[in-house]
C-alpha cells in the first residue's frame, strides 16, 4: 500500500518505507505495467535527468523490490 505522499507499507512483513517523488512515479508506473523504459522516459521528462541515467536508475530500482520480494 502507498499514498500519494510516499508512504509506502508492506502489509506482509509490517515494514514502512518513506519514498521520494521519483520513487513514487516508479511505483505508480510498475503499477500500471510500465517496463524500464517507459519509466525512463518519464523520469527524465518529469525530473531533471538525462534518459540513460533514469533508464539505469529504473533497473536498480526495479531490482531492489524484487530483491526485497516487494515485486514478482
Amino acid at each position: 500500500a502507498m499514498n500519494e505522499k510516499g508512504f509506502a507499507f508492506d502489509p506482509m512483513s509490517g515494514e514502512s518505507f518513506s519514498l521520494n517523488a521519483s520513487a513514487v512515479e516508479m511505483i505508480t508506473l510498475i503499477r500500471k505495467d510500465g517496463d524500464a523504459k517507459s519509466i525512463a522516459t518519464s523520469i527524465s521528462e518529469n525530473f531533471e535527468v538525462s534518459f540513460n541515467d533514469a533508464y539505469t536508475d529504473a533497473l536498480e530500482f526495479i531490482e531492489k523490490l524484487k530483491h526485497n520480494g516487494l515485486l514478482d
